[in-house]
């Protein structure tokens, strides 16, 4: 009886060590050979930003004369305007996903379209 018993323990400690280590080769076969699905990219190649849009964004931000500078901030376009005066921010707040951020002279603001391809298309065409 002892005899199966040893026996018994012997072949569950085999089990679970064969299963173990096959587990340990799957992980890391998983993570380093490339097995799991890769991200598609879900931008497309080239976005055309609707000429609707960027005049009411021009409007809002009080023409093109008003807008000194743009950079991208966090995902945020920050437009530094000459006078705050000329913001129709009702127009600010319906192109924007995320509210307005006005702090001093600079606007910042997170649309639907990507933004650096909004800042390349204000360069482009209007600044």
């Amino acid at each position: 009886m002892l005899i199966l018993l040893s026996q018994s323990l012997a072949w569950t400690i085999f089990v679970c060590s064969f299963v173990g280590v096959f587990l340990i080769l799957f992980i890391i076969l998983y993570f380093t050979c490339g097995f799991r699905k890769k991200r598609e990219n879900t931008r497309s190649e080239h976005v055309v930003v609707d000429e609707d849009f960027m005049n009411k964004l021009l409007i809002g931000l009080g023409e093109a004369s008003n807008i000194l500078n743009t950079e991208i901030e966090n995902g945020r376009i920050k437009f530094e305007v000459k006078d705050l005066e000329l913001l129709n921010t009702d127009i600010l707040k319906e192109l924007s996903t995320s509210g307005v951020f006005i702090t001093g002279k600079n606007v910042k603001l997170l649309f639907k379209y990507d933004s650096k391809t909004i800042i390349d298309e204000l360069r482009s065409k209007y600044l």
